[in-house]
Parts: C-alpha cells; sequence; structure tokens
C-alpha cells in the first residue's frame, strides 16, 4: 500500500491506531512495574499477604510474564507455601526462556530444591542455564555442591562426597579464592584421612594410591610428605627421597626441609658406613644447603673418630686457679690419607667462653695417612680459670677442620665438674650432642643418634705444666657414632651449651 496514495482521512486513521496501539503498550509496561514495585514495598514493611494479592494481580494481567511469578514464588517462600512457591517458580523458569539475564528463577528453585535435599533436581535446574553461566549461577552450583558434599558424607559415604566437594572447588576457583582454598584443604585432608585409616589397618597400597589421588587433585606437600613417610616405612630410601624434594620444591618454609635432609644425612651414613666417603659428602652437602642447622656426622664426614680422650684439672696454689687441658688421638677411618687437619678446644665456665686453644694437627707434608693413629694432641687453657667461686661449671668444645681455618665442624662437648676444690675426685663427661632423630631406628650405632656419655673417675695424676695439682681422668674409647656439625664457636658470652 501506497501512503502517498491515501487521502488525508485514511492517513489521520492509520496514525490514530499507531498511537493508540503504543499506548497500550506502555500503559500495559509500566501498569506491570507499578505492581511489582507495589508489591515489593508491602513485603519490605512486613505486609506480605497484600504483596501477594498484588503479585496475583499482575499474574492475572500478565500471566505469561516472568517477572510477575518470580516475584509471587518469592512471596510465597516468606510466607512458607512450599507447594505454590514451587509452582510459581517452575512457571518463571519455564518463562525464562533460557535468557542469560533470566537465572534468578533457578537460583530460587534450587535454594527450595536443596533445602528439601532433593540435590539431583536442583542441579538439573541450575545447569539448565545456558553457558557462559554467570557468577551467581556459578556460587549457587558451588554452594549446592557443599550441601550434596556434607550430605554424603554424613551418611558416611565418604568416598562419595569428595567428588562433589571437587565440584564446588571447580566453581569456586572462578571467583571465590579464599572459599577455593577452604575447599581444597577439606578434600586433602578426607584423601590424607583415608591414607590414615588404610594405614592403621595394614593397607599400605590403598594408603599410597590415596595419597596419589590427592596430590592428582592438586599438588601438595602435605600429601607428598606422608607418602615418603610410607616409603620410608617400606625402607625405599631413594622413593621417599624423592617424595621430599617435590614437597620441599612446593614449600621451603614447612617441614619438608627438615625431613628431607634427615634422610639425606641417613641416606649419606648408609654409604659413609660402606666406606664411599665420596658419595656420603654430597648427600651431606645437601643436607646442609637445605637445612643449614641440620646435625651432619663429622667423623663420618671426614672418616676420622676421636679416641683415647682424656681430661686434666691443674690447680696451682698461688694464683688461685685452675688450668683445664684435654688429650686424644685421631684415628684416620678411611682408604685415603688426610692432608690437612686442624683441632680446636673452646673452654667454657658456667656457660661463658673464657678462651680457646687451636692446634695444625695435619699437612700435606706430613699426612695422617689411612687406617692409622695421630700422635697425642693436647689442648689447654693457658690463662686458667679463676678458682675462687663456690662452683664452676667447666665445659670444653672440641671442633676439627680439614678444610681450612674457618670450617670447623663440631664434635663433642666435654663437661668437667670439680666436685670439691683439693679433693682427688673430679667428674669427667663425654658428651655426644646429637638428638634422638625423627626417623626409624637404624641398624647400628653409626645411624642411631643418641646421646652417648661416658664417665669415669680416677686418682690424680702429677702433671708438670703448673705448680699445683693435676686432676685427670681417662674418657673411655669413644664408638664410631655421629656427631653433629654446629656453628663454629665465637669468643663472646652467648654460646649455648647443650643440655647435660
Amino acid at each position: 500500500m501506497n501512503i502517498k496514495n491515501l487521502s488525508k482521512n485514511q492517513k489521520i486513521t492509520i496514525a490514530v491506531v499507531v498511537l493508540v496501539f503504543i499506548g497500550l503498550i506502555y500503559n500495559t509496561f509500566f501498569s506491570l512495574n507499578s505492581l511489582l514495585k507495589k508489591g515489593e514495598m508491602y513485603q519490605k514493611i512486613g505486609k506480605t499477604a497484600l504483596a501477594l494479592d498484588v503479585y496475583r494481580k499482575a499474574i492475572s494481567i500478565h500471566p505469561y510474564n516472568y517477572q510477575a511469578h518470580l516475584h509471587l514464588g518469592r512471596a510465597l517462600l516468606e510466607s512458607d507455601e512450599i507447594e505454590l512457591a514451587k509452582q510459581e517458580l517452575s512457571k518463571a523458569v519455564e518463562l525464562s526462556n533460557n535468557f542469560s539475564a533470566n537465572f534468578d528463577a533457578q537460583i530460587e528453585m534450587s535454594k527450595l530444591l536443596v533445602a528439601e535435599k532433593n540435590f539431583n533436581d536442583a542441579e538439573k535446574v541450575l545447569l539448565s542455564v545456558n553457558n557462559p553461566k554467570p557468577t551467581e549461577i556459578k556460587k549457587a552450583l558451588a554452594d549446592l555442591y557443599i550441601h550434596w558434599g556434607n550430605e554424603v558424607y554424613n551418611s558416611g559415604s565418604k568416598i562419595d562426597s569428595i567428588s562433589k566437594y571437587k565440584n564446588a572447588w571447580n566453581y569456586y576457583k572462578s571467583f571465590d579464592i579464599q572459599e577455593q582454598k577452604r575447599i581444597q584443604y577439606k578434600v586433602i585432608t578426607f584423601y590424607e584421612d583415608m591414607a590414615m585409616n588404610f594405614l592403621a589397618q595394614n593397607k599400605e597400597k590403598n594408603a599410597i594410591e590415596a595419597l596419589k589421588q590427592s596430590i592428582a587433585f592438586i599438588d601438595n606437600p602435605s600429601s607428598h610428605i606422608k607418602l615418603a613417610e610410607i616409603y620410608k616405612k617400606q625402607n625405599k630410601t631413594d622413593e621417599a627421597v624423592a617424595e621430599y624434594q617435590k614437597a620441599y620444591g612446593l614449600d621451603t618454609t614447612g617441614s619438608a626441609p627438615l625431613y628431607l635432609s634427615e634422610l639425606l644425612i641417613q641416606k649419606g651414613m648408609e654409604l659413609a658406613s660402606k666406606n664411599d666417603f665420596i658419595k656420603a659428602r654430597k648427600f651431606f652437602e645437601q643436607a646442609q644447603e637445605i637445612n643449614p642447622s641440620i646435625i651432619v656426622p663429622a667423623e663420618i664426614l671426614y672418616s676420622v673418630l676421636l679416641s683415647s680422650i682424656k681430661a686434666a684439672l691443674v690447680s696451682d696454689k698461688e694464683t688461685n686457679k685452675i688450668y683445664p687441658e684435654i688429650s686424644f688421638t685421631i684415628t684416620n677411618r678411611g682408604n685415603q690419607n688426610v692432608n690437612l687437619l686442624r683441632a680446636k678446644a673452646v673452654f667454657f665456665d658456667s656457660g661463658n667462653s673464657v678462651g680457646e686453644d687451636e692446634k695444625l694437627v695435619v699437612t700435606s707434608d706430613k699426612p695422617l695417612k689411612a687406617k692409622t693413629d695421630s700422635d697425642k694432641i693436647t689442648l689447654s687453657l693457658a690463662s686458667g680459670i679463676d678458682n675462687t667461686k663456690k662452683s664452676n661449671l667447666l665445659q670444653v668444645k672440641i671442633y676439627l677442620s680439614c678444610n681450612n681455618e674457618s670450617d670447623w665442624k663440631f664434635t663433642r662437648t666435654l663437661t668437667i665438674s670439680n666436685k670439691k676444690r683439693g679433693s682427688s675426685n673430679s667428674n669427667v663427661t663425654s658428651t655426644y650432642s646429637q638428638p634422638k632423630p625423627i626417623f626409624a631406628k637404624a641398624k647400628n650405632n653409626t645411624a642411631k643418634g643418641t646421646k652417648i656419655t661416658n664417665t669415669s673417675t680416677s686418682n690424680i695424676e702429677k702433671a708438670t705444666p703448673h705448680t699445683g695439682t693435676n686432676t685427670s681422668t681417662p674418657i673411655s674409647p669413644a664408638q664410631p657414632v655421629p656427631v653433629p656439625v654446629q656453628v663454629q664457636p665465637n669468643n663472646n658470652n652467648n654460646v649455648e651449651l647443650p643440655p647435660m
């Protein structure tokens, strides 16, 4: 139809019809909004019954409107009209036409179904929203799987609950990192608890599989450490080291450095017991790099052993001082010559450093040959200690160095307690300052790491260094046990002594 050919009256008639049609649409839209706002106002002031009447009127005028059914469904929920609310929300879901902007009805319906523990239907409603799913739908799905997982867990099916928590974790990771971490910890804990239960039943294979599933879910240091502990119990040292190294790679601040360094020491000691000191040193060096405070068996590291240890107290009546000294022999247990060896003794009085003595024992010109003993080595405190105190707790720490002057390795502590000044008895204690290890018992003394104390007394032996009384006590020959490496002592008064 050509408008130009229409008469003036016909054109006017068409214009009036268009205006009326636009007016009807405008009035219909704004009358619906007016009704919905009026209903919301009634709900806010607690007049839910009036709100229900308004929403029902809106639906009578607009029976296929998504918002009208959604508002009525929410108001019915507020009035505990659950079945009627479900009907209205279902209608709203149907009218949403899967438009991404219309998903409030799905969320409300899922909450209702979750409250009824109808998790399968709640899942279907939420998954009906087309991809990409908005954050609100992801949150509703995550909450659904948390409730679902809790219900399954409480019913006794812990394994099935893990899959639900994993689903929640997958949705949380896109919008709530903190909640994701919480669920992540929960899943890992479930796997690890499962592994511990299997271990209690002597089902190590099942425990290993549970921990591997935990690691497959998310690579975490805790499960690697527990897996390493199982391998260690099975005497699979290499596998245990590999798991500790993975844990250490994920977290250098946790317990992995301690466990890994301890196991590297154990591995090194096994090699040293077979006289493979070169490979043993590599494991010791790795252990110290990972954990600088780790206790390294210095005598095994150097393949030397202190023996024939004696301590003496020389009392000088004229100066009223006592002069402690120690003597010992060093045995080269290795198959190679030792070309450099220094010995140092640091003396303490009641915990305070009072002096030291150092000697060059072996040089390249006169090496300590394999399987031989050194000459007797004597170290003493030339300045002496004031003997006017009522009691003196005298201790001496022995250090060795096979590299250079600053690379001192701690061997042991001797405690010399003079019970009564002028008495012919003294008490000399040799202590290996090695704490009890975390690991299982070793096969021999070389790997045990226990504290060993040797105590003996003897009559006074005459000495010549000073014009006084010499109290000398032999120490039982040292056993081939590990001794620790500690930080080189200094001359201040803040040196920490090992427990007595």
